[in-house]
C-alpha cells in the first residue's frame, strides 16, 4: 500500500504530455463564441423574411386594354391592323365618322386632322389599312376597294361591340382622303343604307353617273361634299355633284385653288369652314 502512495505521488507530480489538438478542433475562444453565435444565428433564422415566390408566367402577363373613357385608343380589327379611335369629350351617345387616309398616310395623322375638323362632335374611326414597309414611317395603304370595303366594316361591327350605346343610333358618315376617297366611292354604294354621308377630299370623283347617284339615293344616301385643292380634282367633282343633285341627293363642291393634292392647312380651313354644311340636318351631330 505504501508502495502505491509513493507511486501516485510521483506520478502527480511528473510533468504531463501534452496531446495536439484534433485537427479542425475549435479553439477554446471559438469554443466560446459558440453559444452566442447559435443564439444569433437563432435570431437571425426567425426574423429574415422569406423572398417574395417568383412567377414564371409573370413575364407573360398582357398589358390592360385601354378604358374606352381615354379619348385615343386602338381598336383591335378582325383580320387587320388595329384601326384608331378617337372619342369626343361629350358622354352624350355620338354618332360615328369612319376616317380612310391616302397611299402612304397613316390612322393617326388622319384621326388628328379629323378631329380638328368635326371639333368633338362624333366617334372617329380611323382605318389603318395595310403597312406600306418595314418603318412606321412608310405609312399604310389599301390593296383594293374590295379590302378597304372589308376593313371598313369589320372595324365598325369591332366598334360596335366595344362602345355598345356610346355610340348613337343611326347610320355613320365617311371622310376619304386621296386613296381612301377613290376607294370609298367605289365601294359604299352598296352600304348607303348604313353609310349616308360621304366627304370625299381630293378623289373619288370620277366613277359617278347618273345610275349610280341614284343606286346611292333609293339605299339611303343623303350627301355628298367634295373638297378639292386641284383643277383636275374640281371639274370631275362638279359633274359628280350635278348627278347626285340630278337623283335627288344633296351635293355640294369645294374647289381651293392651288391647294394642290394635299389635306394640309388650305384644305384643312376648308374643311372646318364646309363642315357644318355636310352635318347639316342630323341632330346627333349637335356640338
Amino acid at each position: 500500500m505504501r508502495l502505491l502512495g509513493a507511486l501516485g505521488v510521483a506520478l502527480a507530480c511528473a510533468p504531463q504530455a501534452r496531446v495536439p489538438p484534433l485537427p479542425n478542433a475549435p479553439s477554446s475562444t471559438a469554443r466560446a463564441l459558440l453559444p452566442v453565435t447559435a443564439a444569433l444565428g437563432t435570431v437571425a433564422t426567425r426574423t429574415a423574411p422569406a423572398p417574395p415566390p417568383v412567377s414564371s408566367t409573370s413575364q407573360d402577363i398582357e398589358p390592360a386594354p385601354r378604358a374606352e373613357s381615354e379619348p385615343r385608343f386602338e381598336l383591335a380589327v378582325p383580320d387587320f391592323l388595329p384601326a384608331v379611335v378617337q372619342l369626343p369629350s361629350v358622354v352624350e351617345p355620338a354618332p360615328v365618322l369612319i376616317v380612310a387616309h391616302g397611299a402612304g398616310g397613316t390612322a393617326e395623322a388622319h384621326c388628328d386632322l379629323w378631329a380638328r375638323v368635326a371639333a368633338d362632335s362624333a366617334i372617329l374611326l380611323c382605318l389603318r389599312g395595310r403597312a406600306v414597309g418595314p418603318s412606321e414611317a412608310d405609312g399604310s395603304y389599301y390593296p383594293d376597294h374590295h379590302a378597304l370595303e372589308r376593313e371598313t366594316f369589320a372595324a365598325l361591327g369591332a366598334l360596335r361591340a366595344r362602345l355598345g350605346e356610346r355610340i348613337a343610333t343611326g347610320p355613320v358618315a365617311y371622310a376619304g382622303f386621296s386613296q381612301g376617297a377613290t376607294m370609298g366611292s367605289l365601294m359604299l354604294v352598296a352600304h348607303a343604307s348604313e353609310v349616308t354621308r360621304l366627304l370625299l377630299v381630293e378623289g373619288g370623283f370620277s366613277d359617278w353617273n347618273l345610275a349610280r347617284a341614284q343606286a346611292f339615293k333609293e339605299a339611303g344616301g343623303e350627301r355628298v361634299l367634295f373638297v378639292c385643292g386641284r383643277k383636275e380634282c374640281e371639274t370631275p367633282a362638279r359633274l359628280a355633284a350635278h348627278w347626285f343633285t340630278s337623283a335627288g341627293v344633296n351635293a355640294h363642291v369645294e374647289y381651293v385653288p392651288g391647294a394642290g393634292h394635299t389635306h394640309g392647312e388650305p384644305i384643312e380651313a376648308r374643311l372646318k369652314a364646309s363642315f357644318p354644311w355636310f352635318i347639316e340636318g342630323d341632330a346627333r351631330w349637335a356640338r
